[in-house]
């Protein structure tokens, strides 16, 4: 688990495991929140003050998840079984 993204003259080097490792990188990538890159992972002082105050006025409470895909044809859905390929809103 990281505990830590390392930050070297204002550019994110690499992180900092649990267990002390260390793992260096010219490109850095979250898969947390903001909240939790910028305020829990790194120190607040590598970063502008203005941008630490925005990540910490952001709301939380309702997250949303988008995935656009690209199909062959219309999805035939156990709920809404397809027999035909005629478009009706689902």
């Amino acid at each position: 688990n990281v505990i830590k993204i390392l930050v070297n003259d204002g550019k994110a080097v690499g992180v900092k495991l649990e267990n002390g490792g260390e793992v260096r990188s010219n490109i850095v990538v979250s898969s947390v929140d903001p909240w939790q890159t910028f305020v829990d992972l790194c120190r607040e002082d590598c970063l502008p003050e203005d941008f630490v105050r925005n990540i910490k006025s952001l709301d939380y409470s309702s997250g949303v998840f988008k995935l656009n895909v690209a199909l062959t044809g219309l999805p035939s859905l156990k709920a809404i079984p397809r027999k035909d390929n005629d478009v009706r809103p689902e």
